[in-house]
């Protein structure tokens, strides 16, 4: 769905999104020899990406200690916290996530239920874990049959 909505895979139909979109990629094998403070730097020098969030979010999810690593060597779950992070810090309305909660530690969970609700952008997350969202999103949808279907977020 993610891809769909991103226009990243082909389909019949329509799908109307005026909003600029990120979709999240956890794939960071291409930026291996970059130390995690090097990434960085180079997407702060983009005019699309807002450091100071970027910076303030990685202390939230404790990457702050990661800085002088390679991301090649860094764990999958850490990968995934600077891949969430990078979409946090995007300058883009719509954030498109998959599965945000899956392979990172409590604490970096509990964190994201805090960030989730003050990025101040749109979200669509796909996660088999309604408990995390119903805590950090004001929608849930669940695909029964192929139908979305909306859940009550606090009932």
């Amino acid at each position: 769905m993610l891809n769909l909505i991103a226009g990243r895979q082909k389909y019949t139909g329509t799908i109307n999104c005026s909003a600029s979109t990120f979709l999240v990629d956890y794939d960071l094998e291409k930026y291996g020899a970059f130390t995690v403070a090097e990434f960085f730097d180079m997407l702060t020098s983009l005019a699309s990406f807002n450091a100071d969030t970027l910076y303030q979010l990685a202390t939230k999810l404790q990457v702050d200690q990661f800085f002088t690593k390679k991301i090649r060597n860094l764990s999958k779950g850490t990968n995934k916290k600077i891949a969430l992070l990078i979409a946090f810090a995007s300058r883009c309305e719509l954030l498109l996530i998959d599965e945000p909660f899956e392979a990172i530690d409590a604490a970096s969970n509990q964190a994201l239920l805090e960030i989730l609700p003050s990025l101040n952008k749109e979200l669509v997350i796909v996660s088999h874990d309604l408990a995390y969202l119903q805590q950090s999103v004001e929608q849930v949808y669940v695909m029964e049959g192929g139908t979305l279907n909306e859940l009550s977020v606090h009932g």
